[in-house]
């Protein structure tokens, strides 16, 4: 079981700790992937960090709350603070779909669009006239300046190029198991997006997430083979990567100005780390990590520098 700890001391006392108690025998240094959750009008924020080799979780770095006067909800998205009644939300009216085939010839649908260009949540439907609902389809929601939070159903299995890309006010994007695949520039200058779950997806097509400033971890899943041309380009406040031992390439600015990156977590030994093929520019701008931080890369039997190899 995961142990939460939430200590007022620093967290810099937890990160060189060593061993994780019961849940975890062999003694190690606590590796931690962060994420931050921001304040809302009635809670406070704070990051959550877990480590990457045993699950140790610590919750620390506590802000306050922005206002003692409590949410303002308007269509379950908050005016003051844009925190989401999740629970609460329904299924939006006015979506436009196209009907398609899957691979095995069976009926579906994908969402093609919504009516109304003024909604700040997007709820999508699980099915569409007794048929399901599996894809959300190429710009889609194009530049929807009003969009903050998105459910997408179990069931829905690729995101389209550009399906979401410019709307620079989406914060979080539920994202199911069943989503295998993003496609190209889907979620291109999605400024605010803090948080996204890709631990089952296996295909990310190129730019899907450049300019998504606010993201700070990034987990990709077992079986991605490559991470695509300039896909976390210009994610400037990148600091934790974990990348899974099935990836072979790392393409022209994947990582590119990610300036704050600092660690790469790989589930692989250094060897297997240098036998990826890294785009290298020859050290020049187009590199897959120009412009980064001076970030480690945690293997499973030692660490590497930037640019260093074993």
């Amino acid at each position: 079981m995961k142990k939460i700890v939430c200590l007022a001391v620093s967290i810099l006392l937890c990160i060189f700790a060593v061993g994780c108690g019961s849940d975890y025998d062999e003694p190690h240094r606590h590796l931690y992937m962060t994420n931050k959750t921001q304040p809302t009008c009635s809670s406070k924020g704070y990051t959550r960090y877990e480590c990457t080799k045993c699950g140790y979780v610590v919750i620390s770095d506590y802000v306050n709350a922005l206002s003692t006067g409590g949410h303002v909800y308007d269509d379950c998205v908050c005016l003051e603070c844009g925190d989401f009644l999740a629970d609460e939300a329904t299924v939006n009216e006015g979506f436009t779909f196209a009907e398609e085939t899957d691979e095995s010839g069976n009926a579906v649908y994908a969402v093609t669009g919504i009516c109304s260009k003024e909604c700040r949540y997007l709820k999508i439907p699980t099915e569409y006239e007794g048929i399901p609902v599996t894809k959300i389809a190429d710009k889609a929601f194009y530049n929807l300046l009003n969009l903050q939070h998105v459910i997408l159903p179990e069931g829905i299995v690729s995101i389209g190029e550009e399906a979401f890309q410019y709307c620079t006010l989406l914060k979080s994007v539920a994202i199911p198991e069943t989503v295998k695949s993003i496609g190209p520039g889907a979620f291109w200058d999605c400024q605010r997006l803090e948080k996204i779950s890709l631990k089952h997806v296996t295909q990310i097509g190129e730019c899907a997430f450049l300019d998504c400033f606010q993201l700070m971890s990034v987990e990709l899943a077992e079986g991605v083979k490559y991470v695509d041309a300039g896909a976390f380009d210009d994610c400037r406040n990148l600091i934790n990567v974990l990348i899974p031992n099935s990836v072979r390439s790392i393409y022209i600015g994947a990582f590119k100005n990610c300036a704050n990156l600092q660690n790469i977590y790989y589930h692989g030994t250094k060897a297997q780390w240098n036998a990826i093929y890294k785009y290298s520019d020859w050290g020049g701008e187009n590199a897959w990590d120009a412009e980064t931080g001076n970030y480690t890369v945690y293997c499973l039997d030692g660490e590497l520098k930037k640019g260093e190899r074993a």
